[in-house]
């Protein structure tokens, strides 16, 4: 488990690295933002990736911080 580990860790760190600081299209309300994202252990051999955003959806017995993730949103007040 700590080599697929570290490797998660590593995949994200060269994600991080290599993310553009410019927004991928021009709006006037697009903004950054970024979420520490998580690994939950639901039990023997079965594991998840999730986002901050989500760790109150699931039920889980073990839980390790493994990044940040980085994305570009646009609220969907400003779609409409």
């Amino acid at each position: 488990m700590s080599d697929y580990l570290e490797s998660l860790r590593k995949e994200f760190a060269d994600a991080a690295e290599n993310f553009s600081s410019e927004p991928p299209i021009v709006h006037p309300d697009i903004r950054l933002i970024e979420q520490d994202m998580y690994l939950i252990g639901h039990g023997p051999n079965l594991n998840g990736i999730v986002s901050e955003n989500s760790l109150d959806k699931y039920t889980f017995i073990g839980l390790e911080k493994i990044g940040i993730r980085k994305i570009w949103t646009i609220p969907i007040t400003s779609i409409e």
